[in-house]
């Protein structure tokens, strides 16, 4: 990523990676699974193994687009994948800008099998725009009055496409939320998002 060009794709192998990434310029990820819906699908997989950090992939930058296409996201401690700066809880990461664009898609998210909280699988937020498409999630529990973890969360976004995903066994399934004029400090509303062809199941809410 750090030698790629604006507008590069990254076609990663099958294999085991044991790190977590930060996107922070125009770039297509492409996994083994590239192109192929995630749900009950067969083959060799780009498994990026997070090691417990507190998010795995993680998108960022205000000029950035990007997507990350075909692969197992596991062993997060927080958020599988992330577009937007919603979430601050993400220790020791500088998050910078929020990206323009992000598509997550054809991904298998999965919490780690490991006692809550793990907030959310896929989230998009402050503002970023994109597609969730084709992706299967599951395990996202948060031990919050406040908050629930989410499968799927579209927080302070407009003109997002979730489709054709796959939600199970999470405390949230898919979640939208928005905000006020007077929320301070200052985050985005979210509208016209479209939300369509779902499986949820399993979840609480």
């Amino acid at each position: 990523i750090d030698s790629a060009s604006l507008g590069d794709t990254i076609i990663v192998a099958a294999g085991t990676y044991n790190e977590n990434i930060v996107v922070n310029k125009t770039l297509t990820l492409e996994g083994a699974q590239a192109g192929v819906n995630a749900g009950g699908r067969a083959g060799p997989e780009s498994i990026i193994n997070a090691q417990q950090a507190e998010f795995a992939v993680l998108i960022n930058g205000a000029e950035t687009v990007a997507t990350i296409d075909g692969f197992t996201i596991e062993n997060y401690d927080t958020i599988g994948i992330l577009g937007g700066a919603f979430s601050t809880v993400l220790e020791g990461v500088t998050l910078g800008e929020d990206p323009l664009e992000v598509h997550i898609l054809n991904n298998i998210v999965k919490s780690p099998t490991l006692e809550p909280p793990h907030n959310n699988n896929i989230q998009i937020g402050d503002g970023t725009t994109g597609t969730i498409i084709g992706n299967e999630v599951s395990g996202a529990f948060l031990e919050s009055g406040d908050w629930s973890g989410s499968g799927i969360i579209v927080a302070g976004s407009s003109n997002v496409v979730v489709s054709n995903n796959h939600v199970d066994d999470c405390e949230g399934g898919i979640q939208i939320v928005g905000y006020t004029e007077t929320e301070s400090p200052a985050r985005p509303p979210a509208v016209n998002n479209l939300i369509e062809n779902n499986l949820v199941e399993n979840c609480d809410a």
